[in-house]
C-alpha cells in the first residue's frame, strides 16, 4: 500500500509544480549526504490494534498502522546559502507533502497519524564547515484494515435468507381501539 501511495504522492506533487522527485526507499546508500534534492518514502515500524468499526463481510479483525518514514533532501539555490536557507526550502516541500498526503489518505479512507519530525545532520557532514543542504525526516503511519478474506481477497460466502416474511402494522398515536391499521414494509395485508 505504501508503494502505491508513493506513486500517488509523486503524481500529485508534480501536478502542483513541486520540483522534487519522489522515490520509494530505502535508498541503496549508507550516506544521508546531499547528492540531489529528493523526497524518499520508505516503510518503517508497524503496529497493530483492534478494529475500530464493524464490518460484516469481510469481517474487520483489526487495524495495522503501517509505519512510514519521509525524508526530504533540500538545497537552496541562493549563492552562499546558510543552514536556514536550506531548512526553509525543506519546510516548503514538507508543507506540500503533508497537505497532499492528507488528501490521499482521506481519499482512500485511511486514517493518517503524524509522528515526530526533525532535521538530520548526516554523520559524513559533521566535520564539514559548509552545509550543502538540509535533510528533514518525518515519521507517520497510515491505517490499514485487517480483513478476513481468502487468498484472492474475496469475502466469505453468503447464503440468501429464505422464507422470511415481515409485516408491520401501524396505528396512529391516540387512535381509538380498533381504529384504522396501516400495513408497512411492503407486506401484504
Amino acid at each position: 500500500m505504501i508503494y502505491e501511495i508513493t506513486k500517488e504522492l509523486r503524481a500529485a506533487l508534480k501536478s502542483r509544480g513541486v520540483p522534487f522527485p519522489v522515490l520509494y526507499g530505502p535508498e541503496r546508500t549508507q550516506s544521508a549526504a546531499m547528492v540531489a534534492e529528493r523526497i524518499v518514502i520508505q516503510r518503517a515500524e508497524d503496529s497493530t490494534g483492534p478494529a475500530r468499526s464493524v464490518h460484516r463481510n469481510p469481517k474487520l479483525r483489526g487495524v495495522r498502522l503501517q509505519g512510514v518514514m519521509i525524508r526530504i533532501y533540500a538545497r537552496s539555490g541562493l549563492a552562499g546559502a546558510a543552514v536556514h536557507d536550506h531548512e526553509r526550502r525543506a519546510e516548503a516541500v514538507l508543507d506540500r507533502v503533508q497537505a497532499v498526503l492528507s488528501l490521499i489518505a482521506a481519499g482512500r479512507r485511511n486514517a493518517l497519524e503524524w509522528g515526530a519530525g526533525k532535521f538530520l545532520l548526516p554523520e559524513d557532514l559533521e566535520a564539514s564547515e559548509t552545509w550543502p543542504g538540509a535533510v528533514y525526516e518525518l515519521a507517520c503511519s497510515i491505517e490499514r484494515g485487517i480483513f478476513d478474506t481468502d487468498w484472492q481477497g474475496e469475502a466469505q460466502p453468503e447464503a440468501p435468507l429464505g422464507g422470511v416474511k415481515n409485516r408491520t402494522d401501524v396505528t396512529a398515536a391516540g387512535a381509538p381501539e380498533g381504529g384504522p391499521v396501516v400495513t408497512a414494509c411492503g407486506a401484504a395485508s
